[in-house]
């Protein structure tokens, strides 16, 4: 018997290398964060793989692609029980290197930048010769909100807090999120 998986832009089964009697024999453990509304803070660690997604309506506009190229930022955040967990934001991949105001990732290079001229100048704009791999190890907040399916995500990002006893995580705290088939992205 082989391990297939559906190709799911042809609707193709093709060959997998995964094993199902490895899948059958592993341990299961519960992964990720169910992280109830209200404010986080949060550590920039790593990018995920870009991907595309098609536009929807809301979104669309005339004339416009169909289809969109996004990545996902990776946050380590720590809950309310004082674990650390990942949170992802999704946001587009810019365009040829711009990137619009109104997008979420201006909004986040905004937070990241926490008033840093190197990040976001005095102008309001993205300053000369940013690199988003210069951002890593940046503290800001996450905003988590319940979405329509009740699944929390991120709602939107602000710049972190100057509240004495806020603790961010670090850099090697959110090191251990990363999988052991994971490259790390620093």
């Amino acid at each position: 018997m082989s391990d297939t998986k559906t190709d799911t832009t042809e609707g193709k089964r093709m060959e997998s290398d995964v094993n199902l009697d490895d899948i059958l024999g592993a341990e299961i453990k519960l992964t990720g964060a169910d992280l109830p509304p209200g404010s986080y803070p949060a550590t920039l660690f790593g990018f995920g793989a870009p991907f595309r997604m098609k536009v929807t309506e809301q979104f669309k506009k005339e004339g416009g692609p169909e289809y969109k190229d996004n990545f996902d930022l990776r946050f380590g955040v720590v809950d309310k029980q004082g674990n650390l967990v990942e949170q992802t934001y999704m946001v587009g991949v810019p365009d040829g290197g711009e990137v619009n105001r109104k997008s979420n990732l201006f909004k986040a290079l905004l937070a990241l930048s926490n008033g840093d001229p190197k990040v976001i100048n005095e102008k309001g704009e993205v300053a000369k010769g940013l690199k988003l791999k210069s951002l890593i190890g940046r503290n800001c907040v996450l905003n988590i909100e319940k979405n329509k399916k009740d699944f929390p995500q991120v709602a939107s990002v602000a710049q972190k807090l100057a509240a004495e006893g806020v603790k961010y995580p670090s850099l090697e705290e959110c090191k251990k999120l990363l999988t052991s088939s994971e490259g790390v992205p620093f």
